[in-house]
């Protein structure tokens, strides 16, 4: 059976949770990385090849860009689009979905959350360049720590919140977290700090073994 596939640019974005399922999960994946344009590519050490209209290009001639935009996961013989999609379906697949019902909405409500703080982030990257930080900031300050509270009280109702956020191991909604945290302490350093549950979720996570090698490895991006 081929390996599954993973197409997105060269950044952790909306796709980073993706990969750490795979990887916690030591699935054997490629990940095909691109950019904007050549110069890019070659300035991250890809292949001249690996530019986004290139790509795109083959992905709309197989008919596997439902949406007109990646991540596409090509897997199990089917293309999958939408990043939250994909990572719930590979995370059933893997079991990383909890035992019970119940789990899996506890994962749902988290993935709800985490998406409103996207929501959030991004309406800034959508302004103009020169308004973006100030807009990043205004964000971080008056938003985000209402965000984190909501989503600290969450783990705090499994264990005290000194474990994970279903049962006693990790599933998609850690893994999740972890990559919305990448993102906020790319964004907004130090938000963390006043949520103590949620660092100590963060640090537990991204010490695990096989999450901390690829940490470790990956590509260094901005995002």
């Amino acid at each position: 059976m081929a390996k599954p596939q993973l197409y997105y640019f060269n950044a952790r974005g909306l796709t980073e949770t993706i990969r750490y399922i795979f990887e916690e999960k030591q699935v054997d994946y490629e990940d095909i990385r691109f950019e904007r344009s050549e110069e890019e590519a070659v300035k991250a050490g890809l292949p001249k090849t690996a530019v986004k209209e290139i790509v795109f290009e083959e992905l709309n001639k197989k008919g596997y860009l439902d949406f007109n935009q990646v991540p596409v996961l090509l897997i199990d013989g089917h293309h999958l689009v939408q990043s939250n999609a994909i990572a719930q379906y590979i995370a059933r697949k893997y079991d990383l979905y909890g035992k019970d019902n119940l789990e899996a909405y506890v994962i749902d409500e988290i993935l709800g959350g985490i998406q409103d703080v996207r929501v959030g982030f991004f309406a800034a990257f959508r302004l103009p360049e020169e308004k973006r930080n100030e807009a990043f900031a205004e964000f971080a300050k008056e938003q985000l720590p209402k965000h984190l509270a909501f989503l600290e009280n969450i783990l705090k109702r499994n264990n005290g919140g000194d474990g994970y956020l279903v049962g006693n191991d990790v599933t998609l909604g850690d893994l999740s977290l972890l990559g919305l945290f990448d993102f906020i302490n790319s964004r907004a350093a130090g938000a963390l700090a006043h949520f103590p549950k949620l660092k100590a979720l963060n640090d537990r996570v991204a010490a695990r073994p096989n999450i901390a090698a690829w940490r470790a490895r990956r590509p260094n991006t901005q995002n």
